[in-house]
């Protein structure tokens, strides 16, 4: 990996990180589909907080498996296949609990 694809990533997961902060405080709601459709009732409700929250988190995640991806690919240049088949089974699990929790 060369440093400006490091720098590039870093500077990703930085912003998701900081993201994840807006959102689980309550800030930068209407970046969620849906937000500007509620009412102001329920823009003031708690659920759309917890949905935000729920995003905040997802963010996070994503930004640490990215860190930890490159980590693990500059520590270990030959567990580069096994990294990027972490990273497709934990999609997938994520795409899965998703639709699980739609039902």
């Amino acid at each position: 990996m060369t440093a400006l694809t490091i720098v590039l990533i870093a500077v990703l997961a930085l912003s998701f990180v900081a993201l994840g902060v807006f959102l689980i405080k309550g800030k930068f709601l209407e970046l969620i589909a849906g937000y500007k459709k509620l009412s102001e009732e329920e823009k003031k409700s708690d659920s759309v907080r917890k949905i935000g929250k729920a995003a905040g988190i997802f963010l996070f995640v994503v930004a640490f498996l990215m860190v930890a991806s490159v980590v693990i690919v500059q520590l270990f240049p030959p567990a580069r296949t096994a990294v990027l088949v972490v990273l497709f089974i934990s999609m997938l699990v994520g795409i899965t609990c998703v639709f699980l929790m739609k039902r």
